[in-house]
């Protein structure tokens, strides 16, 4: 009975062994060929050594916690980097994956990218191709499983040769196997190879990103988003930009590239200058950034309870969570997201708050998990709460009057023409210290409809509120204040774990990164059209979000079946603790054999 049980045990524990490598959390599959030194050069053991923008990319989530006990299987081909994910040999892939549509359906890309290749022309003889026009017919070489042969294929009618390395190049180009090779910019030649770069313009873009296979675990994704956000949300001093400029434009490579730029602006925070702080940014301290498996959270939500078309319309006492569409707009739909997330369990009674403040005591004072209503991001609110990035609407100050304002003032285009005049806001307003600039003399209101009584009475003649609301009784005026405008984010309590952070920001992400079929810019122009509020000019910012977090490219023709990549071997540790395992739980189970026959 001893040995069936000693049997039986080992074979648990073999399984586990066989399943788990017990010494590490995470496997990130890396393109390993000598000839991808810009984006890593993997030379040594540890990855603390490596170089390139991969292997700055990699250090960050895996030294600041965004996964877990990191460890590496190399490729050596492009096929390989994607059959790694398939073949459960490496959870996620950071090995220069461009985007292509055939790719995407056999793994998932992570939000955002961040690199965008460009692809060129080499040749010993760059005066022979003027144009484009000039390679139809003509061989090219291309590196097998590349993205760029079907854009040379079908757009320009080039014959593809499609070769096994790189460093091969040269010499199939001088003994006429081809006349040119395609290949990103960042990736020269040596000097002796006898190759340049064609004066022509990139024939081919497209993004460079992460992956995990089709049915990656969602901790595992959120993570990913999280930490290569995380990388992408400190404006001119985002920590993409030093990999950058240090690996690829400090060295000659390329120039910086203006779509990783814009991501910068768009995630750091909109182009605001309401959003940069001078003093300490709140963060989350709680945890490491990255989500454990298996995690699950409570989560309590806030929201303002003034009706604020179209961010949010709370008619009627049944929430969200009721299957009941009497709250409706913008933040509802992304409140619902949030609660969909299978992580993620929302509590049943939200708790609505009366004032501006309120919004951000709740989290502030561990009443709630998340805030939402409208926060529009100050220096000030930026030190007192975390907020979500990216953020998911953008407004800037509005002036709201009664028909005979409108009357009056309808056809001003100039600010100045409020100095000295009665202005009514609310306390705690963002918009009171752009008022304060105008020298306007603010009236304290505590909401619409005390601003809407105090113009009927004389003592303001205007509303200041965030523009292009639906206000009943009152109508904005058309004037626009510049370097007002502003984003809303979702206040969080310091106190809750990173992993619920990096949670509700992939939420967030997901919201933004699907293109035409991203849900936060299709419930923005739904809640506008639904509550007949003004064309807001400040959802272009949403929109360059969403076309700069959803790339697409030309479509990638099917590839030859993938050979098998080369298989990393176990690290003495690993083998010998296998074996003696093995022969220490193996003994029992052939002698309990032995004696059943």
């Amino acid at each position: 009975m001893v040995l069936e049980r000693i049997c039986f045990f080992g074979a648990g524990v073999l399984s586990l062994l066989a399943v788990v490598n017990p010494v590490h959390g995470t496997t990130i599959a890396i393109y390993a060929s000598d000839f991808f030194d810009p984006l890593m050069n993997a030379t040594g053991d540890s990855y603390e050594t490596w170089t390139g923008l991969e292997a700055d990319v990699i250090r960050h989530l895996c030294d600041d916690g965004y996964l877990n006990n990191c460890t590496f299987f190399k490729v050596y081909d492009l096929a390989g980097r994607l059959q790694a994910l398939q073949n459960g040999s490496a959870d996620v892939s950071i090995a220069g994956i461009s985007f292509a549509e055939d790719r995407a359906k056999e793994g998932q890309y992570i939000h955002p990218y961040y690199y965008g290749y460009n692809g060129f022309l080499y040749t010993d003889d760059t005066e022979a191709l003027t144009s484009y026009a000039s390679v139809k017919g003509e061989n090219i070489c291309v590196l097998k499983g590349s993205v760029y042969a079907e854009a040379l294929q079908s757009q320009y009618g080039a014959n593809i040769v499609p070769m096994e390395a790189r460093e091969d190049a040269p010499a199939f180009i001088k003994n006429g196997s081809c006349i040119a090779w395609a290949g990103d910019s960042i990736f020269s030649f040596a000097d002796d190879s006898g190759l340049e770069r064609v004066n022509l313009p990139a024939f081919f873009e497209t993004p460079m990103g992460a992956m995990v296979a089709l049915d990656a675990p969602v901790n595992l994704i959120s993570s990913l988003q999280a930490g290569i956000t995380s990388l992408f949300n400190d404006g001119a001093d985002s920590l993409i930009l030093q990999y950058q400029e240090k690996n690829l434009v400090a060295p000659g490579l390329s120039p910086a590239d203006e779509n990783i730029a814009s991501q910068v602006e768009a995630i750091s925070s909109f182009t605001t200058p309401l959003a940069i702080s001078n003093g300490s940014i709140q963060t989350i301290n709680n945890g490491p950034p990255g989500v454990a498996s298996g995690d699950q959270f409570n989560v309590t939500i806030a929201i303002w309870a003034d009706n604020l078309p179209p961010l949010a319309s709370l008619n009627g006492t049944k929430t969200f969570l009721e299957n009941d569409s009497s709250w409706s707009g913008i933040e509802i739909d992304l409140l619902k997201a949030i609660c969909n997330v299978e992580s993620i369990t929302c509590d049943q009674d939200i708790i609505q708050v009366a004032t501006l403040q309120d919004r951000l005591t709740v989290v502030t004072n561990g009443t709630a998990d998340i805030s939402v209503g409208a926060i529009i991001l100050t220096p000030d609110r930026l030190e007192e709460a975390p907020f979500i990035r990216p953020f998911y609407y953008s407004s800037g100050l509005g002036l709201f009057v009664d028909q005979d304002g409108y009357d009056e003032f309808g056809q001003q285009n100039d600010p100045e023409f409020i100095r000295n005049k009665n202005v009514c806001s609310q306390e705690g307003s963002a918009w009171n210290a752009f008022l304060d600039e105008y020298s306007a003399n603010i009236v304290t209101v505590d909401d619409a409809n005390g601003a809407l009584e105090a113009i009927a009475n004389g003592e303001c003649f205007a509303f200041a509120y965030d523009a292009f609301y639906a206000i009943p009784g009152l109508t904005e005026l058309p004037l626009r204040f510049k370097n007002t405008e502003s984003p809303y984010g979702i206040a969080m309590s310091p106190d809750v774990s990173s992993a619920l952070y990096s949670t509700i920001a992939s939420t967030v992400i997901d919201g933004l990164s699907k293109g035409s079929d991203s849900f936060l810019i299709n419930s923005q122009a739904q809640a506008s059209e639904t509550f007949n509020t003004l064309v807001n000019p400040a959802l272009q910012n949403v929109t360059d979000i969403v076309s700069n977090l959803s790339p697409t490219s030309p479509s990638e023709p099917p590839s030859e079946p993938p050979s098998e990549p080369p298989s990393e071997p176990r690290s003495p540790q690993e083998s010998g603790t296998y074996v003696l395992t093995t022969v220490v739980l193996i003994i029992p189970c052939l002698l309990y054999t032995t004696m059943l026959f």
